[in-house]
């Protein structure tokens, strides 16, 4: 490494700052990428959970209304004689 030795150490410094700063640029691109992939990601998921959950009690309900099946919701009581 000869050729260094003749290169003032403020030049040194300002490479080593350049290239430390597109480094650093660079990696917080690759993050960025990676956070907009997850972001993508997350809300194809809550839209597609959202439309399976609509369509299916949408669903549900329909083959109940064809059959004549009706719900009757039953509160649980706890025994009083325990």
């Amino acid at each position: 490494m000869k050729f260094l030795e003749n290169i003032p150490e403020t030049i040194k410094g300002v490479i080593l700052m350049v290239c430390g700063f597109a480094l650093l640029l660079n990696t917080l691109g690759v993050l960025a990428d990676i956070l907009w992939y997850v972001l993508i990601a997350i809300s194809l998921y809550l839209i597609f959970i959202g439309f399976v959950k609509v369509k299916g009690v949408e669903l549900v309900k329909s083959m109940l209304d064809k059959k004549n099946i009706v719900i009757v919701e039953v509160e649980k009581t706890e025994d009083k004689d325990k």
